[in-house]
């Protein structure tokens, strides 16, 4: 390594802790915090003192710049921030539709309104960017003669208030249009003992540094009557310089470390915002904090102590802030720098826009509380890198990431440090900063710091209508509380965060968990022998051939107790139960749990090889089958019932514990082996006994179970049924999924419960309008489980069955049939789906995020289960228990991960947002399914639709039409981003089940193999629209375009170029459409087929 290097990356470690040096008039400066410093640095820079002079005037050469005055009314390219600003501007765009603005109100003892307007007059005079005109297409000019300029000014003499207030409405959320001047405004507020100057002015033509040099001058001016001289550099000469630079190493070096990110460039942070944002919300609020000097001087020592920069400790709280908020661990904030690079003796004396921006990544996952300090100076190290390589801006990082995903890459949360300016320029203002709002277009937070002989000013400007109520106030109150601690002294740096969540969110969840109840421990079988006792000669069970009283079941049950005892079975061996929905098979799961057995479903329909790894894992004796001719008698240890109900009947007796297992339900898993959910009898009473008394279950309930005995509805329907004398109706043989025959079992034996997943009642409900078969029913209450409980369809119960009691429950196998519940009421009709619920008794639920730590109201994470009805765990498999079954990291209680994801609502409800496996990530964009088809279910024109993924695109089975394909396709470009609108379609009458009457995911995904239909393939002739929008698209990018659907991403497109695309299509239709609404329109729906489409719908309205 040469000493030029050596020289180089020296420098650049001293700059990451935060020791500035340079050079002025030949000699060598530096500047450092107390403490940071040492003896090692200071040997470096006497030692190399002529080396690093020589390295500072070669890097100066390399840049230096080219004044050309007689330029300086030309036309010239905006710099990459001004013409994002510039785009943010539209009113179509994402989070657009505002300008890039500020507003400041500044006291001071007197002003005359003539000598501000005199003064501002020469300043606009003195800079060349207060009299420039920034136009839509990406240029500017300045003007050559000046107009006049007036300064408002009005009196509050009533010292009301209501004058400033107005003008504070006026100017605060101002917006400034392109191609007109000024950009700014000036005016005054007269008080009985003071002045307000107001000043409100569009960042395109300055920025913050800019503006506060600006307000710095007006006062040496108006008050020391000093004159400002016209700096000979002009913006415009800064704007072609840094265009030039682009041909350097130094430019190529830092565009080649950002494109070696593009690849797995984290999101912006998730955070919790309305999903139908409030376009019309144009304004900006602002919170606001504050610290005096001795309490910053804290924070900067502490910074100082661990070897990093103020801006880097204050940008940790705020990252650490947002990742309590986010979803995502690992995201990207959009990082604002007022760097202007020093090319030039005047360069601090100009007015413009030298802002850029850097994309600032950061990974909180796996992150610790009591590790803050490390990771601050990891942020650090990470901002040092990226300001390093910034000369590559972030404006020109997202139009890449933009082209590389597909689609616009906005990353709306914002941080600004102006920390060390104001004092480093020696530009501290005299008159009293009393307030003010920033606005940024595709920004909702912007955090700014800054500060001088005042100490710390931190606001926080939010755009309003977007945040969920509340959520920006608890983040806001994190923030200060964060900051309040760092201030104290005594407190070191890994002392100040906590895990808590706010206050009032920790009171409503502790109350939603507070579901104790005394519920005695018994068997699974227990209460049939109470029921047998009371209601002997009562319905037990009963199918549409046969009935059974408690007595008729006993009788049976007793037999079968003779036959399992005859042929070996002792307590504590597993029985599996391969039988048809039947008397017998009841009869059969009775029996075996009284000789102190556990009993295993077996679906007999599931493969052999599926058959023989439960039997494996399970230990299973031998399955007790209903059919001579049983297939599985050719390869398993079978016994009939009939063979084992031959002898004479034994005594019911009570054998066992609570806590021994009473039965495993096999659920797949994920490595293909099914796992066997291990469930005592003490659990499982725990939920039945809750809910039978929750929901006034009693002996004259009657449920019609229409549950395989393998799901664990069914355990409710048999034993929560036989344990109160209530009667349990079965729809048997093969066709016992079949609505005609419910409707007739419910009608004949007077069910009053329905228990099932959501699918099957809305089979039922389609039969029952269809048939016209709304009459009076039985029926009082509906349970749902298993899957989403849809809106339309808790609506249609409604219609259908008049004031029925709808009940949404939820949980796992691995919790005992249920753990959260949700009385649906029309309050519903107006949500996004029905609230998961809260918890039943003895049950408590958490959602944490990927660190096991609370996640705050609103914010998603993995849902856990606690409480009695946890299963004991994965029978024969020990590593997966472990891996699902967990400690709670602070009460060490034992919790079930779950694997669905969910959030706390404010007021104590979790709603559940679906199977965290259902979150897929296209071209970079994070997507979850769900949310896809919840917004093609919109308008009740299809019931079902299924979302998946299909080689690199979305698609969608819908239980529909043909001929809706068009209508769906609008509906989801209205409700959905464009990376969401689903690609490929297929339809179907019925979407197939499974055999628990859920939908068969796994047999649409093979049906969709073998019939896709892909939008594209449909696509129809290009026309006359299409083809010469083509010819201008294909120009501009230099691509041949062959798919009117493909999206101009695909083919290379970025902002530029489509801004470049829109110019030329203008140039050819006029003033019909606005440069801005086009624009907007082709970067949200970038295909040629829709550009057409839009083109033509636009210019007839114009031409009518």
């Amino acid at each position: 390594m040469n000493n030029v290097q050596v020289i180089k990356e020296e420098i650049h470690n001293l700059k990451k802790r935060g020791i500035k040096i340079w050079t002025e008039s030949e000699n060598l400066k530096y500047k450092a915090f107390k403490g940071t410093i040492n003896e090692q640095d200071m040997d470096f820079m006497r030692n190399n003192k002529l080396e690093i002079i020589a390295y500072f005037q070669s890097v100066q050469e390399e840049g230096e710049i080219v004044l050309k005055p007689e330029h300086r009314y030309l036309p010239f390219p905006q710099n990459g921030i001004q013409r994002a600003y510039s785009l943010g501007k539209s009113d179509n765009l994402k989070y657009g539709g505002v300008c890039c603005h500020t507003y400041m109100e500044i006291e001071y003892q007197h002003l005359d309104k003539e000598r501000v307007e005199s003064v501002f007059h020469s300043l606009i005079h003195n800079h060349p960017m207060l009299h420039t005109v920034v136009y839509a297409d990406g240029m500017q000019e300045t003007l050559k003669e000046l107009p006049a300029f007036s300064v408002g000014y009005q009196e509050d003499h009533d010292f009301e208030g209501k004058v400033i207030g107005q003008v504070r409405r006026e100017l605060e959320g101002k917006f400034y249009e392109n191609g007109v001047w000024p950009q700014f405004d000036i005016s005054i507020t007269d008080l009985p003992e003071k002045s307000i100057l107001h000043f409100s002015m569009e960042f395109l033509i300055a920025d913050w540094t800019s503006m506060w040099l600006l307000l710095y001058q007006f006062e040496q001016m108006y008050f020391n009557q000093e004159q400002i001289n016209r700096p000979a550099l002009t913006f415009r000469d800064y704007v072609i310089h840094k265009e030039k630079q682009k041909s350097k190493p130094a430019y190529m070096e830092a565009k080649a470390y950002w494109e070696k990110r593009l690849a797995d460039f984290a999101d912006p942070p998730r955070l919790p915002v309305y999903e139908k944002d409030e376009r019309n919300k144009k304004t900006f609020r602002r919170l606001f904090y504050t610290l005096n000097k001795a309490s910053w001087q804290e924070i900067k020592r502490k910074a100082g102590a661990i070897g990093v920069t103020p801006t880097a400790m204050i940008l940790s709280v705020y990252g650490y802030v947002m990742q309590r908020w986010s979803e995502n661990k690992k995201f990207a904030i959009n990082l604002t720098l007022l760097n202007r690079e020093p090319v030039h003796p005047d360069i601090a004396a100009i007015i413009g826009d030298f802002t850029s921006i850097i994309m600032h990544e950061v990974d909180w996952t796996d992150f610790q509380e009591c590790c803050f300090a490390e990771r601050v100076k990891q942020v650090n190290r990470n901002l040092f890198s990226e300001i390093d390589h910034a000369s590559y801006s972030g404006v020109e990082f997202l139009r890449e990431l933009s082209k590389k995903r597909g689609g616009n890459s906005i990353y709306p949360i914002a941080f600004t440090s102006a920390l060390g300016i104001i004092t480093n320029s020696g530009i501290e203002l005299n008159g009293k900063y009393v307030g003010g709002l920033t606005q940024t277009p595709q920004v909702l937070v912007d955090c700014q710091a800054m500060d001088g002989e005042f100490g710390l000013n931190i606001n926080w400007d939010i755009r309003e209508g977007f945040f969920k109520q509340g959520i920006i106030e608890d983040m806001f109150g994190c923030f200060t509380n964060i900051l309040d601690k760092l201030a104290q002294r005594g407190l070191s740096v890994d002392s100040v965060l906590n895990r808590e969540i706010p206050d009032w969110q920790l009171k409503e969840r502790m109350s939603a968990n507070d579901t104790k109840k005394e519920i005695k421990k018994t068997l699974l079988h227990q209460g049939f022998l109470s029921s047998l006792e009371t209601y002997a000669d009562r319905t037990a069970v009963a199918d549409k051939e046969r009935q059974l009283t408690y007595h008729e079941t006993g009788v049976l049950v007793s037999k079968l107790i003779t036959g399992l005892n005859k042929a070996g079975v002792r307590k504590g061996m597993k029985i599996g139960v391969a039988m048809n929905k039947s008397v017998e098979q009841i009869a059969a799961v009775l029996g075996i749990l009284f000789v102190g057995a556990a009993y295993v479903p077996i679906d007999s329909e599931q493969g052999i090889d599926r058959i023989r790894k439960i039997t494996e894992s399970a230990d299973i004796e031998f399955l007790i089958v209903d059919d001579q001719q049983n297939p599985l008698k050719q390869e398993f240890r079978c016994v009939e019932f009939s063979q084992l109900t031959d002898e004479n009947g034994s005594a019911l007796e009570l054998l066992g514990d609570a806590e021994d297992t009473a039965y495993i339900i096999f659920t797949s898993g994920s490595t293909g082996m099914p796992k066997g959910v291990e469930v005592s009898h003490a659990a499982a009473m725990n939920t039945i006994i809750d809910v039978m008394d929750r929901f006034k279950v009693d002996e004259r309930s009657s449920v019609l179970s229409v549950s395989k005995l393998n799901f664990d509805l069914s355990v409710f329907d048999l034993f929560g049924m036989l344990s109160i004398g209530g009667k349990i109706v079965l729809p048997t043989g093969k066709n016992y999924l079949q609505p005609e025959l419910w409707d007739e079992l419910v009608t004949s034996h007077n069910v009053s419960l329905w228990n099932s997943v959501p699918s099957l009642m809305e089979i039922y409900i389609e039969y029952l309008k269809c048939n016209n078969k709304a009459a009076s029913r039985a029926i009082t209450q509906i349970w749902l489980s298993g899957d989403w409980v849809k809106i339309p369809l808790i609506k249609q119960i409604r219609e259908v069955l008049g004031e029925v009691t709808v009940i949404s429950m939820g949980g796992a196998t691995e919790a005992a049939i249920w753990s959260i519940y949700h009385s649906c009421s029309e309050a519903d009709y107006a949500r996004k789906s029905i609230p998961y619920g809260l918890p039943l008794a003895n049950q408590r639920f958490a959602v944490l995020d990927q660190n096991l730590r609370d996640c705050p109201v609103e914010v998603p994470g993995d849902l856990y289960i606690m409480g009695s009805g946890l299963a004991k765990g994965y029978v024969g498999d020990k590593v997966i228990t472990a891996q699902k079954f967990r400690e709670h990291p602070q009460t060490g209680e034992r919790m079930y991960h779950t694997g669905d994801l969910g959030k706390y609502l404010a007021g104590g409800e979790i709603e559940f947002l679906g199977r965290s496996d259902f979150q897929v990530k296209i071209n970079g964009h994070r997507i979850e399914l769900g949310e896809i088809e919840q917004a093609l279910l919109v308008g009740g024109k299809v019931q079902h639709v299924i979302a998946f993924v299909h080689q690199g695109q979305i698609a969608v089975c819908v239980c529909g039409h043909p001929e809706q394909k068009n209508e769906l396709i609008s509906l989801a470009q209205k409700a959905l981003p464009t990376y969401m609108v689903p690609k490929k379609f297929l339809f179907l009458e019925e979407l197939p089940l499974t055999g628990n009457g859920k939908i068969d995911r796994k047999k649409i995904i093979a049906q969709f193999q073998e019939h896709p239909v892909n939008l594209a393939e449909q696509a129809s002739a290009w026309s006359a629209e299409e083809e010469w929008l083509r010819v201008i698209v294909e120009t501009v990018l230099e691509q041949k375009m062959d798919d009117k659907n493909k999206s101009f991403y695909d083919y290379g497109a970025d902002s530029l170029s489509l801004s470049r695309a829109v110019n030329k299509i203008l140039s050819i239709k006029g003033d019909c459409i606005a440069f801005d609404e086009l624009l907007a329109q082709i970067m949200n729906f970038p295909t040629i087929e829709e550009t057409a489409r839009y083109i033509e719908s636009t210019s007839s309205k114009y031409s009518a």
